[in-house]
């Protein structure tokens, strides 16, 4: 019989809490009058999609109260690891009258907005956030006008995620895939869509368990092509897109590739280097990828 001493106890699922408090200066494409719904997923989970709701033309506030939860599990550090890097994105959609044949409501999506979930841990219990919601699709012209929609967000626990000593003992590590040079010929731009591209690397989990981490959706680039923003982008939102997907402070810097810490860094390898960035196709990712070391996996 097993010493009962020595049994190890699991501490019990945590239920994370997003609450959609309120968004502001929502515009349907029916005018001021709006009627809206928000649908919340973290990563490809459903969390809940809230009652419909109508916006106040005077205050032009749509008050949703909406919350849904998931469990934060402790049997191993993959639920903590996931929410290191996945947000919760939150959907804005606007649910229009039904057609003369009243058979269902047509709806359209006004905008998306992802919450990064990393101050749980960093200790907090209880966070709130106000942010943009981002068009799905970018408006042809963008005037002084044009003002985004306002998001008012919730996240809590009942207790942190993580003890003191494990806040002490644990670490973050941030894995940036920015982009992939002289890549083989074959990889042509007309054959672009017949493939996805990724990057993949061993993360540890534990003193003897590890992770493997991809980071998806690499997009082959001809060269001298460039992207529409120096910011890196969310690697788990399957169901987020737009400028939503960027995450904030995360910046790309160009470094002098003397200060680099990798290869080719030589004189001799300039040539080669200007000749793979400006004259090959490259792919590009521009994403991060946060990963959750526990105290095992932070000594390894």
């Amino acid at each position: 019989m097993a010493n009962e001493e020595n049994t190890v106890t699991i501490r019990s699922p945590e239920p994370v809490v997003i609450t959609v408090v309120r968004c502001k200066n929502l515009r349907g494409s029916k005018g001021d009058s709006l009627n809206s719904l928000v649908r919340l997923e973290f990563g490809a989970n459903l969390l809940g999609e809230s009652p419909k709701v109508e916006a106040n033309t005077e205050t032009h506030n749509t008050e949703y109260g909406f919350s849904a939860s998931f469990d934060c599990t402790f049997d191993d550090a993959s639920s903590l690891d996931s929410i290191s890097y996945k947000p919760v994105t939150v959907t804005v959609i606007e649910v229009l009258p039904k057609d003369k044949k009243g058979k269902e409501e047509k709806t359209n999506v006004l905008g998306q907005s992802c919450i990064d979930l990393l101050p749980l841990l960093h200790g907090e219990t209880k966070f709130s956030i106000i942010q943009f919601v981002h068009p799905v699709t970018p408006p042809a012209e963008v005037t002084t006008e044009h003002i985004l929609p306002e998001i008012e967000v919730q996240v809590s626990v009942s207790q942190p995620l993580l003890t003191e000593t494990q806040l002490n003992n644990s670490n973050l590590l941030s894995v940036h895939a920015d982009s992939a040079y002289s890549v083989p010929e074959a990889w042509q731009i007309q054959m672009t869509q017949q493939f996805n591209y990724t990057a993949s690397l061993p993360i540890p989990l534990s003193n003897e368990k590890e992770n493997t981490i991809v980071l998806p959706n690499g997009t082959l680039r001809a060269p001298g092509e460039k992207e529409i923003s120096n910011q890196r982008k969310w690697s788990a939102a399957p169901s987020a897109s737009g400028s939503c997907l960027f995450i904030a402070d995360s910046n790309i810097e160009e470094v002098p590739f003397e200060d680099e810490d990798g290869d080719l860094r030589d004189k001799e390898d300039v040539a080669f280097r200007r000749e793979a960035v400006n004259e090959k196709n490259h792919v590009t990712w521009n994403a991060e990828r946060r990963c959750f070391l526990s105290a095992e996996a932070a000594e390894r």
